[in-house]
């Protein structure tokens, strides 16, 4: 799943080590994500995100790009429908914590247009 993590995370000029004291977990569970081994919940995925300066879209499929893009509703509603239900809880999980950040930076706007 997180095949572009290691990459990405050469690219920033990190160790494995130093990414884990970032987002704080330890440098062997970086290396178990990085080779596939175990899923970081969704807490570090987003720190791990932030920390590479990507999306979640970036670190996870290795694209920007929505692939669903073009895709009509009763098309996409079709595909949310055929998740099991570990993929249903991680598309739960990903979706609140876009919209909790979509609402964060909402809050952050409002609070700059105050100190005009």
């Amino acid at each position: 799943m997180l095949e572009m993590m290691r990459e990405l995370r050469r690219r920033k000029g990190l160790s494995m080590k130093e990414l884990g004291e970032k987002v704080g977990v330890a440098e062997v569970t970086i290396s178990t994500y990085e080779r596939g081994r175990s899923q970081p919940p969704l807490d570090v995925l987003c720190a791990i995100a932030d920390t590479l300066d990507v999306s979640l879209d970036m670190l996870v499929r290795g694209k920007e790009k929505d692939r669903h893009e073009g895709r009509s509703l009763e098309e996409t509603i079709k595909l949310y429908r055929e998740l099991n239900e570990d993929q249903l809880q991680w598309f739960i999980a990903v979706l609140q914590a876009t919209l909790a950040d979509k609402r964060f930076q909402a809050r952050q706007g409002q609070g700059s247009e105050e100190k005009r």
